[in-house]
């Protein structure tokens, strides 16, 4: 008897004090969080590596990656805007939310401009740390890939890579947590 109303005073206090919603952010939550905010966005440009188009442009002499992209849609790029050969014009800055590993300042990229918006989506939440200085923050790691479904079949493997790794900011509000920005 005495354990029942010790559990029903902890009870009450607990919606009393407002700290009994579920405040904890779990995998779940954070990847169907980061889900909605994928299915809203596309990108209208990737980044693939110097390799990568290489074995595109060895396939057919590039035929069917060239019907892919808009014209004058490739363009070598560096993955560093305070490079010099970017503010020259003479690279662009490679595009930050798909970019291909292994793109440095020794090995610039290529910016592909497709025809058709490219979608993307997590795989995985990986983890979920406390964010420093914001006690209602959270940093969500996590995989993803790209959907590279409106390419030709032949030219996916080489663009395919394995999942990408980023993190996100979270932030929980009086109605629940939301997606504050990419890291």
């Amino acid at each position: 008897m005495k354990v029942i109303g010790i559990l029903i005073l902890c009870g009450l206090g607990c919606v009393l004090s407002g700290g009994c919603h579920g405040s904890e952010l779990t995998r779940s939550q954070a990847k169907r969080i980061l889900d909605n905010v994928a299915a809203h966005q596309t990108s209208d440009q990737i980044t693939i590596s110097a390799a990568q188009l290489r074995k595109i442009l060895f396939i057919k002499n590039g035929a069917p990656f060239f019907d892919t992209v808009q014209r004058g849609g490739v363009t070598r790029c560096m993955p560093d805007s305070s490079d010099a050969r970017v503010a020259t014009g003479e690279f662009a800055l490679c595009h930050n939310s798909i970019t291909a590993e292994g793109i440095t300042s020794y090995q610039p990229g290529a910016l592909i401009r497709p025809k058709v918006p490219i979608k993307w989506s997590f795989t995985e939440i990986t983890g979920i740390t406390a964010a420093p200085g914001g006690q209602n923050d959270r940093i969500v790691e996590y995989t993803w890939e790209v959907d590279l479904s409106s390419f030709p079949k032949e030219i996916r493997e080489p663009l395919s890579s394995s999942p990408l790794k980023g993190k996100a900011l979270l932030r929980l509000y009086d109605d629940g947590w939301r997606f504050v920005q990419f890291m």
